[in-house]
């Protein structure tokens, strides 16, 4: 409507402002050209990503997760090998009083013997008596020796024969198919949030191209604005055209303050993202025109079955899954051979002074051994090993439900990802025509422009017109380039090195 009122107002001979030649430095030519959005110098998407996987806990995390499944492996290899055990000590013992070997006697029965002897009169027979009684009383007056100080040393060495087998080995291999799995998941953690990064920083460029528009389409309502107030003064125009006018006015500046929201929004996004300041994302330099092929060299001519067969040995969460089934099937051969008993051999060597096990005891180091076999088994141990194997068969048919839900979602994620790029390839097609053909019309105008033939808000309708094309080929830029980073994903392709 607001061309026919310029028009029958140039009828009647209504003053209007004429369009000014490129060179004027009219409002109407101040149009901030979406190249200039993105000034070079400014965040590259290889450096976000960079900066991303760096800076994450998530990874941090998975990273962490690693160093303790490496851990627990080594720590299953340690039960391979026999325990040793070394002790050793020392103990002050307080005196005691020891009963005597022989049949006690009181010092009267010693003294009436010892009489005795000097009685007899025969001195062979006095001193072979003598020998005698000094024997007998001796004999009643003996006991064991005491020794205070007490000195051990003793290794002992067991290793159980039957869970080196049963349990140890499995054991080992469970744990470490979980330490790949963790060290495969850590790289996961990094290709999700290196998507992630992608994202954001496509989401942000378009929010920043958004405000651009947004205040692109306020000036050219405020230009039409301006040519109705001038029209209204001159009665060409009703008010309530003019008051019309102002609303769309007042409408495009709210447009101006939501967008202007959302860019503060995504911009906040990515700064915690990349652990940086929001003032340190003010400028960013994407880099959209470069890729016209969604799958990369090596997936080109491969058919859809082909393909998510790629995408079968290429996916870390895939290999992570199958390293836990695998880890998860040892394991249950470890809760099945915990119901059996237990053989164990067993060897010891004792240094000690007094050794317990001389008779009778010296006060000196004296060395002794011993080896052994042994069976152990505990009903209640059965028990509980029956329960936990239970439980371990059930955590390898989640595992393998886990996977074959993963390789669902790879082949959903592959034709997701496809439809997306191909639908950016329609938008992107019909928005390069509509930029072509607004254009040439922009040519058109501002030929006539020169001859003063049309009047500032036309020309500057054309211009927006232009960049509302430039800005629905961007979109549809961002809409490819997230889709064909979704597709590598799928792929199994790794995202850090695909964005530098």
């Amino acid at each position: 409507m607001i061309p026919w009122l310029v028009s029958w107002a140039l009828s009647l001979g209504v003053p209007t402002a004429r369009a000014q030649p490129e060179e004027s430095s009219g409002p109407a030519n101040q149009v901030l050209k979406l190249q200039e959005v993105f000034p070079p110098g400014g965040l590259r998407l290889a450096e976000a990503v960079t900066a991303a996987v760096a800076s994450s806990p998530t990874v941090d995390r998975a990273a962490a997760s690693v160093i303790v499944a490496r851990a627990n492996a080594r720590m299953a290899r340690i039960a391979l090998f026999p325990r040793i055990d070394l002790y050793g000590e020392y103990r002050r013992l307080s005196p005691v009083t020891l009963p005597t070997f022989g049949i006690p006697l009181s010092q009267a029965e010693i003294d009436g013997a010892r009489a005795l002897v000097q009685n007899v009169t025969d001195p062979s027979a006095q001193v072979l008596l003598d020998q005698l009684v000094e024997q007998s009383i001796a004999s009643s007056q003996a006991s064991f020796p005491q020794f205070f100080d007490t000195f051990v040393f003793s290794a002992d060495v067991s290793f159980p024969v039957s869970d080196f087998f049963l349990r140890s080995r499995p054991a080992l291999r469970a744990v470490r198919a979980f330490a790949e799995a963790e060290t495969i998941q850590s790289r996961v953690e990094a290709q999700n949030v290196a998507l992630q990064a992608v994202e954001t920083y496509y989401e942000c460029s378009r929010a920043q191209t958004s405000v651009w528009m947004a205040k692109l389409a306020q000036q050219q309502v405020h230009s039409h604005l301006e040519q109705i107030r001038a029209l209204a003064a001159a009665g060409a125009v009703p008010v309530l055209e003019q008051q019309r006018v102002e609303s769309q006015y007042q409408n495009a500046t709210l447009v101006v303050d939501q967008t202007m929201a959302g860019e503060q929004t995504a911009r906040l996004a990515l700064s915690v993202l990349l652990d940086r300041p929001t003032d340190a994302l003010a400028q960013l330099t994407p880099h959209l025109h470069g890729v016209t092929e969604l799958r990369p060299k090596k997936a080109q001519g491969l058919s859809d079955v082909q393909l998510q067969k790629l995408a079968m040995q290429q996916r870390d969460e895939i290999a992570s899954l199958n390293k836990l089934v695998e880890g998860r099937r040892d394991f249950i051969r470890v809760r099945s051979a915990q119901r059996y008993p237990v053989l164990e051999a067993s060897g010891g060597v004792d240094i000690a002074n007094p050794n317990q096990r001389f008779f009778p005891q010296t006060n000196e180091f004296r060395t002794t051994w011993d080896v052994g076999a042994g069976l152990r088994w505990s009903p209640n141990d059965a028990m509980n090993a029956g329960v936990e194997l239970d439980t371990a068969r059930a955590e390898l048919i989640q595992a393998e439900a886990d996977l074959r839900a993963m390789e669902q979602a790879v082949r959903l994620e592959l034709n997701q990802a496809s439809l997306q790029y191909s639908q950016g390839q329609l938008a992107e097609r019909s928005a390069q025509e509509r930029v072509e053909m607004a254009a040439r019309n922009l040519a058109d105008v501002q030929h006539r422009a020169e001859a003063g033939t049309v009047t500032a808000p036309d020309l500057m309708d054309a211009k927006v017109d232009l960049a509302r094309a430039e800005f629905d080929r961007h979109n549809a830029h961002i809409d490819m380039a997230i889709a064909r980073t979704r597709f590598l994903r799928a792929l199994g392709e790794p995202l850090v090195q695909q964005t530098e």
